[in-house]
């Protein structure tokens, strides 16, 4: 079974391939790109599925982090895509996911001290 490490590591990954994604990129450029929106609504939610896998020690350690928040934000790109709101997800993946991939940083050095 993978530990916590990795699935810490998957998750920098996909916010790494959706700053890619988007890098360079204004909000109206975005809703213009299906495949942006797809790609990034993809790696939201694989990230999200991933938290599900870390411990349930980890995540009374680091509460702060949105565990319930990002599993509903998968849940509802999901099961209703037609209705998902760009204008949120682009706030989620310019602001939240860098946010997060600096709290993720931050737990993985946890665990290497």
């Amino acid at each position: 079974m993978k530990d916590n490490v990795s699935y810490y590591k998957k998750m920098l990954e996909y916010i790494k391939e959706v700053q890619k994604a988007i890098s360079g990129m204004q909000y109206d450029e975005f809703t213009k790109h299906n495949e942006k929106l797809y790609a990034c609504s993809f790696a939201v939610c694989q990230l999200a599925e991933l938290t599900k896998k870390i411990s349930d020690d980890d995540k009374k350690l680091y509460s702060h982090l949105p565990w319930g928040h990002l599993r509903a934000l998968r849940n509802r790109i999901v099961h209703e895509y037609d209705s998902i709101n760009k204008n949120m997800l682009w706030q989620i993946i310019t602001s939240d996911l860098p946010a997060l991939a600096k709290d993720i940083k931050k737990i993985l050095k946890d665990y290497i001290y």
